[in-house]
């Protein structure tokens, strides 16, 4: 079933379009902007609240903002909706699942982490919903892959945890490692020579870090 609307696919026996909020069969108000949103509930949705979060927009029972905050360094996952902090935990894990209550349906965002960076992706009534602003270092789910050669950098970073044997600051280095360089590498901005460098700079940082905190904790332990 296609929506009259912004002719956007919706799923049989859904109540509402996940990506303009219209009803099945509703036809086009002149008042629609055209990305297919209704202009009156634009500007009813809540103002983000988090700077440089990823943040969705959606309209369900009423509109809704939600957004994901990550932390590069700690692996922190904070998800607002509506101003309202919902998560804010530390994930270590490769991919993480929260669901968020949206009137009478639930949205579910998904976190996986990867050497190409934090991949974020949001499902209302099971269909994908694109991101209105994507932090820097994540990439939206359906994105412009990065180049090959920024494998390179994010392999040499994520070597860190491998050496270490794990632990949470060499697993914050390597991850943070690896997502800083790919999001770099994808900023088309930049030319090849300036991305080039940046990501051996992050790279090279990454390890020094490491080196700065072996010598600590080996100094500690001979005292």
């Amino acid at each position: 079933m296609t929506c009259t609307a912004c002719n956007s696919e919706v799923r049989e026996g859904a109540s509402r379009c996940a990506r303009c909020g219209a009803k099945p069969g509703e036809p086009p108000p002149a008042e629609r902007s055209s990305s297919g949103r209704l202009k009156v509930e634009a500007a009813a949705y809540p103002r983000p609240t988090r700077t440089g979060a990823t943040v969705w927009q959606v309209t369900t029972d009423k509109p809704h903002t939600i957004e994901l905050e990550l932390s590069q360094m700690s692996g922190r996952e904070v998800v607002v909706l509506d101003g309202r902090e919902l998560v804010n935990k530390l994930k270590w894990g490769f991919r993480s699942e929260h669901r968020i209550p949206l009137g009478g349906q639930t949205g579910v965002l998904t976190v996986s982490v990867g050497l190409a960076g934090p991949t974020a992706g949001l499902q209302v009534d099971g269909r994908d919903v694109a991101p209105v602003s994507t932090a820097t270092f994540v990439q939206a789910k359906g994105g412009a892959p990065a180049p090959a050669w920024a494998y390179i950098f994010a392999a040499a970073c994520m070597g860190i945890p491998l050496v270490t044997l794990g632990g949470a600051v060499p697993m914050g280095l390597g991850f943070g490692g690896a997502a800083g360089c790919m999001s770099i590498a994808r900023n088309q901005t930049m030319s090849i020579g300036a991305r080039l460098g940046l990501c051996a700079l992050v790279t090279v940082g990454a390890w020094v870090a490491l080196a700065v905190l072996l010598v600590v904790v080996f100094g500690i332990q001979s005292r």
